[in-house]
């Protein structure tokens, strides 16, 4: 039977403020390090994981391009973000360079559902993209320019979460030693391992305090980081934080 009852407990926390209030999506940039965003400008931040602090911020454009920014990939130095309408914003790492060139692409998938979750693909420059809440299924795609967008998983809920309705996909993560998509869920603070080719899926409670987790990357050494945006309203803003997580077992 899948396992709704395994907890992740959490093995640190991390408190941003200031430029991070809003931070979104995540991405792994090397040993103890991740980029990150916030939601409405291509505004990157390479973060410590150890700290928390900013090492780097880099744009993409000058200034930052504006958008509905969701969440963030990076492989082979290009870096990518993704709007909730399913256009990803590319741009390469380039020495020294702070603010980047950028190219746009549509992969037309803002006519199929909301974008949230984000993660390179197999193929090269491809990327794995998921629909925030589809009715009860969870919904994968794979965009790549040799193919456009692929749907390559498309599956029901139910028997695989507690609560299907209240399932919302806000990032995605490869795991490619296990061969399986971490899928955060935001409705419960949680994650859904999906293998890639078939199988059992396993869920994973979030024992931290989540109240809007937005970010998920998987760590070079198997630890898994969680992000959750903060607010800024009423004349108060309540930061983002960070959950730092050991390997599944």
């Amino acid at each position: 039977a899948r396992n709704f009852s395994a907890t992740l407990k959490p093995a640190a926390r991390l408190t941003r403020d200031g430029a991070l209030v809003e931070i979104s999506g995540l991405a792994p940039a090397g040993p103890g390090r991740v980029y990150t965003h916030t939601d409405e400008s291509a505004t990157v931040y390479e973060l410590d994981v150890g700290s928390g602090a900013i090492v780097s911020t880099y744009s993409l454009g000058r200034p930052a391009a504006a958008g509905d920014f969701e969440a963030i990939a990076f492989k082979d130095g290009v870096l990518a973000l993704v709007t909730s309408s399913g256009v990803i914003y590319e741009s390469g790492l380039e020495p020294g360079k702070r603010s980047l060139a950028f190219r746009a692409i549509d992969t037309g998938l803002g006519n199929v559902c909301e974008i949230e979750g984000f993660a390179p693909g197999k193929a090269r420059g491809g990327y794995f993209l998921v629909c925030k809440h589809m009715e009860n299924r969870l919904v994968v795609h794979e965009w790549s320019r040799a193919r456009g967008a692929v749907r390559v998983i498309d599956r029901k809920l139910r028997g695989a979460v507690p609560r299907p309705k209240d399932f919302r996909a806000t990032d995605l993560a490869v795991d490619t030693a296990r061969g399986a998509f971490l899928i955060l869920d935001s409705g419960a603070g949680a994650i859904l391992e999906v293998p890639l080719e078939g199988g059992e899926t396993r869920y994973w409670r979030l024992g931290g305090d989540h109240r809007q987790a937005e970010g998920l990357a998987l760590l070079d050494d198997g630890r898994l980081l969680v992000a959750d945006e903060g607010k800024i309203g009423e004349g108060r803003i309540a930061a983002a934080a960070l959950t730092l997580y050991g390997p599944r077992r």
